[in-house]
């Protein structure tokens, strides 16, 4: 007999809160029957796959890497994940014949609940999940607890919902400031922006293409600069015409490409004189969306020349 599939977000928080105690005991099963539904009321395509599509798998995964970084206290940066946890967060989709349903699911399970178990309960594992691999922000999640909660009435387990409420807090101060679930958004809206008359239907909300238009999210760029001491690590590109430096601080490790324009000449000349040492310098880096667009160093200073001076 086939599983029946737990099909929304909301679906999950009920089997939560009804399932009580139970939860620690069959938590491995309820993930192996999460399958997100999103359907997409396309006009003109039917069980097929364009690029805006594509970019929403492609974007919704990275949205997963993102969001585990953030869950787990780490820098954005996809350079942090290893190569055991892309495995253990990788995705797989399901595309209905038929219709434009996409089904989200976890492709191995078992390399989940290791990764992300250690001393969480089944109730806090399945909360984390829900905020890993779902597709609603923190505040829709607390308003579709209170309404299950409301509905419940006399039957309302109080330390279940005081125990969901304080993981839901708990996550929400290691994400105040993570970029995952505006990129997960963009991402699910990309099929709304690209065909007219589309619609994303799921348990809890309907987005028509229309709204979107109005509210297309705006992209945020941002501009860090670090100033101070860099060993100037090591070169690549000597024979094309670009050159990638790479400088080190105590704790990060930076690359710097320079062209052979009039700009960046002068700039290469002054590192490839300092390869092996210290300069002092100031590197901006540019950011659209939380994502490197571009990073130029300035001010390059040889250490040993300033102590001479």
């Amino acid at each position: 007999m086939t599983q029946e599939k737990i099909l929304s977000v909301k679906n999950l928080l009920e089997q939560i809160i009804n399932d009580g105690s139970n939860i620690d005991n069959n938590f491995t099963e309820k993930l192996e029957k999460i399958s997100f539904r999103l359907k997409y009321n396309d006009p003109i395509l039917k069980a097929e796959l364009t690029p805006p599509y594509l970019a929403t798998l492609n974007e919704y995964q990275e949205s997963v890497y993102f969001a585990y970084l953030a869950l787990s206290g780490k820098k954005e940066d996809l350079r942090y994940l290893t190569n055991e946890e892309k495995d253990a967060l990788s995705l797989k989709f399901k595309i209905e014949e038929g219709s434009d349903i996409i089904d989200v699911m976890s492709e191995n399970s078992d390399k989940l609940i290791t990764l992300i178990g250690g001393k969480m309960d089944g109730t806090q594992i399945l909360i984390f999940i829900i905020v890993l691999l779902g597709y609603l922000s923190l505040d829709k999640i607390k308003d579709i607890i209170s309404e299950i909660n409301s509905s419940k009435k006399d039957n309302l387990n109080i330390e279940r919902e005081k125990k969901l409420y304080e993981t839901i807090e708990k996550i929400s101060e290691k994400i105040s400031d993570s970029l995952f679930m505006k990129k997960r958004t963009e991402a699910l809206q990309k099929p709304l922006v690209d065909y007219k008359n589309n619609e994303l239907e799921t348990d809890e909300f309907t987005i028509k293409s229309s709204e979107v238009s109005i509210h297309k999210p705006k992209k945020i760029k941002e501009e860090i600069t670090i100033e101070g001491e860099f060993l100037v690590d090591g070169m690549t590109g000597i024979s094309s015409d670009k050159r990638t430096f790479y400088l080190l601080t105590d704790t990060e490790k930076y690359s710097v490409q320079l062209k052979q324009s009039e700009l960046d000449i002068l700039k290469t000349e002054q590192l490839l004189k300092a390869l092996g040492k210290n300069i002092t310098a100031k590197l901006i880096i540019e950011k659209i969306d939380g994502v490197i667009t571009n990073k130029i160093i300035e001010n390059v200073e040889l250490v040993e020349n300033l102590k001479d001076n």
